[in-house]
């Protein structure tokens, strides 16, 4: 997603609040979180080294995740 738009979430597992505690069987109902994406980036490259026994096989690949950093702006539940 682009940097600065909003993302609804429904699947919430728990609320828990000063006055209440909800558990969700799996989800909790009418539970909905409001987030903001921050900015996109990638994370730290990992090295991921294959070989081959008894064939001279070797290969080493390098990987980026591709990550995205958020800010919770609302949780509620109606």
């Amino acid at each position: 997603m682009e940097a600065g738009k909003n993302l609804v979430v429904t699947d919430v597992l728990l609320y828990v609040d000063d006055q209440q505690k909800l558990i969700g069987t799996p989800l909790v109902k009418d539970a909905q979180v409001t987030l903001k994406v921050i900015k996109n980036l990638r994370g730290e490259k990992i090295r991921v080294a294959t070989y081959r026994a008894k064939s001279r096989y070797r290969r080493v690949k390098g990987h980026r995740q591709e990550l995205t950093q958020l800010e919770v702006i609302k949780i509620s539940v109606k």
